[in-house]
């Protein structure tokens, strides 16, 4: 069977993929099959001349689709949701695959070695306006009580750093409906005999997972199909004291991010009781909500202490009511769902158009939605956020 290796080099070529593992499974059998379909015959019919002999390729088609199906079947083990993303986001098996076949999630799966320690890219998840990156350290060591920290991270999207970022390493910790920290699994977080929060970097293979959020909210669109590369500089730990060396190492990564404008669009022209701003529109992802609201500049003063202790006032421009919530339409309330990072302000100078982006901290899809909660203004709030400290906005069937 001499034809078999070219086959497997086509097969190997095809499969080799980090995203759409069922579309790269059917090209790959169309590829196989498609000389089979020359004016209707079937693999039985269809013989070649190899080495001036005929032969039928009925068991090279055979083998071929047993390779397809076993490295598609390998693949999809292989493709794995990082922890930090998955559970970091709440995310449910349907809503994960889901965020695959939209196009918004990219499995990356590249690899690199340096210093006895392999960093993997894992994954990015792709919006309009954000992008999430997944990093899984493996072979570095921490030891108990210490939070493991990232001496240099330099990141560029299509050679450019135009866009803002945080990154943290996965604790194990998520919110709750109310906003307030508590394990996956719901439970409160527990405390040393110090009283200190006890946080949990390592995940039950060993490995470490590190998490990175960019954000543009000037340009719409700015991270979809872009390439990124992501360089990794020595690995410590944090206390007190800023950054402890550990281990040098350099771990380099280059992919395309991928992503998918998966949002609804909402024009709900409503006024937010008092305050003067007017929700004009919000465009919701499952991962973002960004409101354009019509809201008058008006200056405040403020008091406030210098460096030096000296007391002064500051006069700024007012802010809006920010989306702080969600009520979802099986009654759900969450009431705090900002992940970070995120941000306001005026569009131009002299507009009174402000744009405010909210990143959540889970997936949720618009669909799920029945109204946006804004935080009215106030100097307190009591002892937690009530639902009568919101302005809420339903979205109804507006697009």
């Amino acid at each position: 069977m001499k034809d078999t290796p070219d086959i497997l080099k086509i097969l190997e070529k095809d499969i080799k993929i980090p995203e759409r593992v069922n579309e790269k499974a059917e090209e790959a059998f169309r590829k196989i099959y498609a000389e089979c379909e020359d004016k209707g015959k079937t693999a039985d019919d269809v013989k070649i001349r190899s080495n001036g002999k005929r032969r039928k390729r009925t068991a090279v088609y055979i083998a071929a689709a047993v390779i397809a199906v076993s490295a598609v079947t390998a693949v999809a083990a292989v493709l794995k949701w990082s922890e930090s993303l998955s559970d970091g986001l709440q995310a449910s098996e349907e809503q994960m695959k889901e965020m695959e076949n939209s196009g918004m999630n990219t499995f990356v799966g590249q690899s690199c070695e340096d210093n006895g320690v392999t960093i993997t890219a894992v994954q990015s998840i792709t919006d309009n306006y954000y992008t999430y990156l997944a990093f899984k350290i493996d072979g570095y060591e921490i030891g108990g009580g210490e939070e493991p920290a990232i001496e240099n991270v330099d990141v560029t999207v299509d050679g450019e750093d135009n866009f803002s970022w945080n990154a943290g390493f996965w604790d194990g910790t998520v919110s709750n409906n109310e906003g307030e920290p508590v394990t996956v699994d719901g439970e409160r977080l527990k405390t040393d005999e110090n009283g200190r929060v006890i946080m949990n970097y390592v995940m039950d293979d060993g490995s470490m997972e590190y998490r990175m959020i960019l954000f543009n909210n000037k340009e719409r669109g700015y991270f979809l199909n872009k390439p990124i590369h992501v360089e990794i500089e020595n690995l410590g730990t944090s206390q007190k004291a800023g950054y402890i060396p550990g281990i040098e190492g350099r771990w380099s990564f280059d992919w395309t991010l991928g992503g998918a404008d998966d949002t609804l669009v909402f024009e709900p022209d409503m006024p937010l009781g008092d305050s003067g701003a007017t929700v004009k529109q919000m465009e919701i992802s499952p991962l973002s909500i960004m409101t354009v609201y019509d809201f008058p500049r008006r200056e405040v003063v403020e008091e406030c202490v210098d460096e030096n202790g000296k007391p002064g006032t500051l006069t700024r421009y007012a802010e809006p009511p920010e989306a702080k919530g969600v009520r979802l339409k099986d009654g759900t309330v969450i009431k705090y769902l900002y992940g970070g990072p995120g941000g306001g302000g005026y569009e131009e100078e002299d507009s009174d158009i402000y744009l405010s982006l909210l990143n959540a901290d889970r997936v949720i899809y618009p669909e799920e939605i029945e109204s946006v909660l804004f935080l009215k203004p106030s100097d307190e709030y009591g002892d937690g956020l009530t639902e009568n400290d919101f302005y809420e906005v339903h979205l109804n069937d507006m697009k």
